[in-house]
Formats: C-alpha cells, sequence, structure tokens
C-alpha cells in the first residue's frame, strides 16, 4: 500500500507538485514569496527554500513570485494587478484523508488549489 498508495496522494499536495515543476524550471533559485503565514511546509520542504513573507503594502510594487492559495489569487485577479501564471495545483491535506476525497465523484467538494504566479509592478499610464 505505501508503494503506490501515498505516492499518488502527494500528487494532491500542491506544494509537492509545485517544486518538483519549480526544481526543474527556470525559476528552481529564485525566492518565492507568500502573502500570508499559512504554512507552506511541502513546497518549503521538497524545493529547499523556504517561502518569504510578503506584506500586503508591498503588492503593488512587488516583481518576482507569489504562492497564494484561491482566496488571494480571486483578489489579485481582481485587483488588475500584472501577473503570469506559472502554476496550478490541486490542493488537499492527505493527513486529513475523508470519504468525500477518496471518491472521485466528491473530491472536487474537499479539494482547493495553489497557484504560482510571476508578478510584475502596476504599470503607470
Amino acid at each position: 500500500m505505501n508503494t503506490s498508495f501515498y505516492p499518488q496522494l502527494a500528487e494532491f499536495q500542491a506544494g509537492y507538485t509545485t517544486a518538483k515543476e519549480l526544481n526543474a524550471s527556470p525559476y528552481a533559485k529564485s525566492p518565492i514569496y507568500k502573502l500570508t503565514a499559512k504554512h507552506s511546509w511541502a513546497l518549503d520542504f521538497y524545493h529547499q527554500r523556504p517561502l518569504k513573507l510578503l506584506k500586503a503594502v508591498d503588492l503593488d510594487s512587488f516583481e518576482g513570485l507569489l504562492y497564494v492559495g484561491q482566496e488571494e489569487f480571486d483578489a489579485i485577479k481582481a485587483s488588475g494587478k500584472n501577473y503570469d501564471l506559472i502554476s496550478k495545483k490541486t490542493q488537499f491535506s492527505v493527513s486529513r484523508l475523508n470519504l468525500k476525497f477518496l471518491n472521485p465523484k466528491t473530491r472536487e467538494q474537499v479539494t482547493s488549489y495553489r497557484y504560482l504566479l510571476q508578478l510584475t509592478p502596476f504599470e503607470t499610464r
């Protein structure tokens, strides 16, 4: 069970799948920021570079990589901030398995998304 079931579960940990992509990308050594103190243990561990905390007041002038959840992504998108979507990954805390997750028909009810964005400062016109 450990050799087939648990590796499949890792694919639902956004930090793990994001780190896999990052480590093989041009962004591998770039610092990554987050807007909240929410944990990012899987990304920190598998990327071997702890995320840095970006103050919300610095967001308008920020240029770089930002790792965010759905609510933060929606706010950035609504603000008109310039960004490129680097990745969108499914997130589920696999240590909290439940029947809704195990059933593919109801899985979307208990999963969320994490986004890796490349932000550029607002352009003045």
